[in-house]
């Protein structure tokens, strides 16, 4: 089955499935199961049909509601239908302003827009709202990097989220436990050849789309590491792979201090 007729046929059972006799919230969560699915398979026009089709069911403001419109936003965004996808996450943050996807999503349709200064305030909420998820704070570094003509305050919102990311995660970050972090993973089975071959973690640790948190943070504190080659290779695919947070490992940590390289930090 093609991309096509997989996306015609997910909008017919939608159809049939909206005009049957199911629940409003087993509608809702059918179109967007459909939705993300057609989404994976890169079929955004068909993403768009499954999330547009659940809102013409009656409005509920509750979280499906506000990932409908998110998601429709995101969808948008990747056709290139902005000012689309503007409105929809717009709506989404009226309904749930707490949440850090449709502050992202908006980010990523004024980029499209042009509207450059607004959307890396966006990206900065977003990144407030929840760090742990470093999507929003890669795209700011992106939009920094693509536009160096953006006022000086736009770096400041890149500087105070690294701030953030001190305190939420790297309090304890020093040179030696940096080095015991590539260290520790460069030791793990199959970790160091994958990196050799691919640049990158294997599957199993891989964090995709986070940005160098780990790298910037460090060279905001001016720590600098003495690595062995193998080890800079790992931490640079560790720093790429957003892992300073859950994988710097803590010199308190006994476990760690077994380590028999633990001597050569």
């Amino acid at each position: 089955m093609t991309q096509s007729e997989a996306g015609l046929s997910a909008e017919r059972f939608i159809r049939e499935y909206l005009a049957g006799s199911a629940s409003h919230d087993e509608k809702i969560s059918v179109c967007l199961s459909a939705g993300v699915r057609m989404e994976g398979c890169g079929d955004f026009e068909s993403a768009v049909t499954c999330y547009a089709l659940a809102l013409t069911l009656p409005p509920q403001l509750n979280a499906a509601w506000y990932y409908l419109h998110n998601n429709l936003g995101y969808s948008l965004s990747q056709l290139g239908r902005h000012e689309e996808a503007e409105l929809f996450c717009r709506q989404a943050i009226a309904i749930d302003a707490t949440k850090h996807n449709a502050f992202k999503n908006l980010g990523v349709a004024l980029e499209g827009l042009g509207s450059y200064e607004e959307a890396a305030q966006r990206y900065a909420q977003a990144t407030e709202l929840n760090l742990r998820d470093t999507r929003a704070f890669g795209l700011l570094e992106g939009l920094i990097a693509a536009h160096p003509e953006l006022p000086e305050h736009v770096e400041g919102l890149r500087a105070r989220l690294l701030d953030l990311y001190l305190d939420f995660g790297f309090t304890c970050v020093t040179a030696a436990e940096a080095k015991v972090t590539a260290a520790v993973y460069a030791q793990l089975d199959g970790v160091l050849e994958h990196v050799r071959s691919h640049g990158r973690l294997p599957q199993a640790f891989d964090s995709t789309n986070a940005p160098d948190i780990l790298q910037a943070v460090l060279e905001r504190r001016g720590i600098e590491i003495d690595l062995t080659v193998d080890e800079q290779l790992v931490l640079d695919a560790i720093s790429t792979d957003g892992y300073a947070m859950g994988g710097v490992a803590r010199l308190s940590d006994p476990a760690i201090r077994s380590w028999q390289f633990f001597d050569r930090v």
